[in-house]
């Protein structure tokens, strides 16, 4: 993950689908929502927590759980909701004392 200050969120996503990359998650810290881009088409969604105890793993979490979704070719809408799920969970939980379980994530996406 690159935190590059001063450029617009977009233009993040079009450097890396120019550079060949079909997908992207890009996070804006402000309002912590994410986007994501696929070659071009963009899907935009606000993080689905307010209640943030530690960051620590977030992103991790995020990753872990949207990518076997992204390789089995779930669309980009519910990626990124599924995503934004797992790292809701875990900004939840401190340090690396629970992982985020699928029982969890089933409640939060259907809550």
């Amino acid at each position: 993950m690159v935190g590059i200050k001063g450029v617009r969120l977009f233009a993040v996503v079009d450097r890396l689908t120019d550079r060949g990359f079909g997908l992207g998650v890009v996070r804006r810290a402000r309002d912590r929502t994410r986007a994501i881009g696929f070659a071009g088409a963009f899907e935009r969604q606000p993080a689905r927590t307010d209640k943030i105890i530690d960051t620590m793993g977030a992103g991790d979490a995020f990753l872990c759980v949207a990518s076997p979704f992204a390789a089995a070719g779930v669309p980009m809408k519910d990626l990124i909701r599924i995503g934004n799920a797992a790292g809701a969970i875990k900004v939840g939980i401190v340090g690396h004392r629970k992982s985020v379980d699928a029982e969890t994530l089933r409640s939060v996406l259907n809550g």
